[in-house]
This record gives structure tokens, sequence and C-alpha cells, in this order.
């Protein structure tokens, strides 16, 4: 079952099936939790044409627009300072079961209240990202964070690009990685088109980031890291072709068409 279906609101795509996670299992990860794979458990539910899009919970406390989560009544159900996520989401949870939810099934997040004017908590949305990143950071339970940005409407900048040629085609947030290492004590995992093991050894030495993560190229080629150390450190042979999806949204499992006959 795609991990889409699982619950009444998802930014998963109808793909995700857990592939990834199967074949980190196949070679010996533990895997805990799957049903709450990145689960938020603050998606947006009405108006229908924004129904899944995440809204951040952090954003309540003062620094950012001090505004509450209330009830159907408009009685604010979390306290401050706020508790961590998994905390205010099982406040949230009884909340609704208890039958204090909205007449469309959730809470409300209300900056009504707030003594920042509409100004400022407009600007808040558009200065929160380092602040955000500061407030998880100190928060419990954050190991590393993982740099990556786009959606499917996002156009050429989504977080899958084609046509990964050259090494300036690669690493395509780097620019981000960087920002965020200087400004972070935690470990920076770098994603996004990395091909060269040059590269990856050359941007970790630079202090850029402190991993690096791939998907596409390990679809192609699952022994792609064993083949690193055993010395051969020819770039990755997945040419970017995004065909993988093909089969993924068919219903057959992600696996890379270069490989085989596919036929949709």
């Amino acid at each position: 079952m795609p991990w889409s279906t699982s619950v009444t609101a998802s930014t998963s795509q109808s793909f995700s099936i857990g592939d990834g996670a199967a074949m980190a299992y196949r070679v010996g990860a533990e895997l805990v939790d799957l049903e709450f794979n990145q689960y938020y458990g603050t998606d947006v539910i009405w108006p229908p044409s924004v129904k899944g899009t995440i809204f951040l919970y952090e954003l309540m406390i003062p620094d950012f627009v001090d505004g509450e989560i209330t009830d159907k009544d408009g009685n604010p159900i979390i306290d401050k300072p706020l508790p961590i996520r998994d905390d205010a989401i099982k406040i949230i949870f009884n909340v609704i079961k208890e039958g204090r939810r909205t007449e469309h099934g959730g809470v409300y997040y209300d900056t009504t209240k707030s003594p920042k004017t509409e100004e400022e908590i407009s600007q808040v949305f558009k200065d929160m990202t380092p602040k955000h990143y500061r407030f998880l950071r100190d928060a419990a339970g954050i190991d590393a964070v993982e740099v990556s940005g786009g959606t499917f409407l996002s156009g050429p900048k989504v977080p899958f690009r084609r046509e990964i040629t050259f090494e300036r085609d690669q690493a395509y947030f780097r620019k981000a990685a960087r920002a965020l290492k200087k400004m972070s004590k935690l470990p920076v995992i770098l994603v996004g088109g990395i091909r060269s093991y040059l590269l990856a050894e050359r941007l970790v030495s630079e202090g850029i980031m402190d991993y690096i993560s791939m998907c596409r190229p390990l679809i192609r080629e699952p022994i792609l890291i064993k083949r690193w150390q055993s010395g051969d450190l020819r770039k990755a042979t997945c040419i970017s072709c995004n065909g993988c999806f093909g089969p993924a949204r068919a219903g057959r499992g992600i696996l890379c068409v270069q490989d085989i006959q596919w036929k949709p």
C-alpha cells in the first residue's frame, strides 16, 4: 500500500511504497515505525485546494507568529513553551477524539490574537527558515539535518533534476548546505545530484557537508558504495533520466529502466 494512502492527508506521492526502506532492510538496516516515516502531523485539511500542505507547528512560538492551536470553541489546547512535536500531536489527537474537533475534523491554527501585526506575521513566513532551524536544532532528538528542496511543482528546480552531465550540475543544493553548515552544530547531510566520489569527498573536506545522501544512483547501482570502497572511483552510472519513476507510478516498484525492457 502506498504510504500516501495510509493517512487521510499526506504530502507523499502515490508511488511511495517503501522500496527505499526495503533496500535498506535487505542490507541490514534496522527499521522503526515505518508507518510514520517523516510523519509531521500538522497538515492542512481545509480548504480542499491546499489539503495536505505541511503547516509548521513550531511557528506558534513568540519568535515567529505567536499564535495558538485551538479547539472548535477557540480554547487553546497547547501550552507554551511548546512541547516537542510528538507530544503536541498526541494532544491534538486527543482533542479530536474527545469531540472537540472543528467542523472539518481538525483543530484551528489561530493568529488573530497574536500581538504581532499582519505585516509582521507575513514577514515571518519570508524569514522563517533560519529561526525554524534553530528551534529544531535545540529540540530533543535531532541527530542531523538533510538539505534538499523543491517539489513536483518546482519546474527546473525539482529535487530530482535531469541531465546531470558535468560536475557543475551535481550537488545542486551545495550553497544551501554551506549556509546551513555555518550556523549548524549538527551534522549536515547533502542530497541532490551527487554522482562523483571525488566531488563528494571534496565537499566534505571543504566543510560544506558532513555526509552525502543518494537515491537514483543506488536504484541503478545498488553496490555503488562498495564499488567506491574497493577503489573503483568512476562516477555513478545513473544518467539521471528519471525513468525509474515510470515503474513506480505503474505499481511495479522502483527500478532502473536503462537495464530492462520497460513497457508502460
